[in-house]
């Protein structure tokens, strides 16, 4: 994969447009689209269309190769733009090596719908692994220079990894009072509510010496799904925006599913399978208990997304 990533980057300077184009066709490959080489006459140089099912997209490419001062001089963005609707795409691509700064560049590209991309760009989303579900926010018209370092960064810090690691800690708290409820019966469970679950986090992580809080906006997202799933954006070009945009942020929606209350009933000797979230297993876990009885236990407050198996050991 790195190899196709360094071909892009050494083929971007020279004389062999053919070889660059390829090479970024190759590019794309390894981020998750399919990719295919055109180039020639009255065509785009590629397109990429992202295997997403109800949510596919297309996008076309337009490739310049730079010299050796790594800049792209002679540009002409509507050419990227240029077959759109002949080739059915949502989103057009302007790729090289780096952009001549000039006072128009920018505003032909909104005018135009077009993104434009360095290979320091595609080196960033491809080393923070970035898919094409991912990838299509930064796809709307503009420099994507602009705004790739603070998507980078929300991949790795922002509120996606938040909401996973604050289901994760709920997860594992609502399992250890489940063993200590087990003497009390099912009507005197507590109740585990967006309030409760807020002041049970912050001292998590105040035990752990973290300066890191949770608010009850956090809860709400990672119980509700407030916030769009990029999955859900329209078609088409839109805008690139930056953090301080007040649209809504992305969450991962498999989090997201049914949330009221948690009830912490007893359980017997049983064994709690936790559905597998995507690219992860499934998760088995056992819960001792001196009581045989087995009930069922509400999960959805945990963020799963779906109801978890509750099945008596055998």
């Amino acid at each position: 994969m790195l190899a196709a990533l360094e071909r892009a980057r050494a083929t971007s300077l020279g004389k062999d447009p053919d070889a660059f184009e390829r090479a970024v066709c190759a590019l794309f490959e390894t981020l998750g689209f399919v990719a295919t080489h055109v180039g020639g006459n009255a065509a785009p140089d590629g397109f990429v269309d992202a295997p997403l099912g109800p949510l596919a997209y297309r996008a076309l490419l337009e490739c310049k190769t730079g010299q050796s001062n790594v800049i792209v001089s002679q540009l002409n963005v509507a050419e990227a733009a240029k077959y759109r609707d002949r080739y059915e795409a949502d989103y057009c691509l302007l790729v090289g090596p780096g952009f001549a700064p000039r006072t128009t560049f920018a505003s032909e590209l909104q005018i135009h719908g077009v993104s434009a991309w360095t290979i320091d760009d595609l080196a960033a989303v491809f080393h923070a692994g970035f898919d094409p579900n991912r990838l299509r926010p930064l796809f709307g018209p503009g420099l994507v220079a602009d705004v790739v370092e603070d998507a980078v960064w929300d991949a790795a810090h922002g509120e996606a990894k938040c909401i996973a690691a604050i289901c994760e800690i709920l997860e594992s708290i609502a399992a250890r009072q489940q063993r200590v409820a087990l003497a009390a019966p099912p009507s005197e469970a507590p109740h585990l509510d967006v309030d409760a679950a807020t002041l049970i986090l912050d001292e998590h992580f105040s035990a752990g010496n973290s300066p890191a809080r949770c608010t009850r906006a956090d809860v709400e997202a990672a119980s509700h799904g407030s916030a769009i799933p990029a999955s859900a954006a329209p078609a088409g070009p839109t805008p690139n925006t930056n953090r301080s945009s007040s649209q809504p942020r992305s969450c991962p929606p498999e989090f997201f599913e049914g949330w009221s209350t948690l009830t912490l009933v007893p359980l017997g000797n049983a064994r709690v399978t936790i559905p597998a979230l995507p690219g992860n297993p499934p998760r088995t876990k056992r819960l001792e208990a001196a009581r045989p009885e087995t009930h069922h236990v509400r999960a959805t407050a945990l963020g799963l997304p779906r109801e978890a198996d509750v099945a008596r050991s055998k």
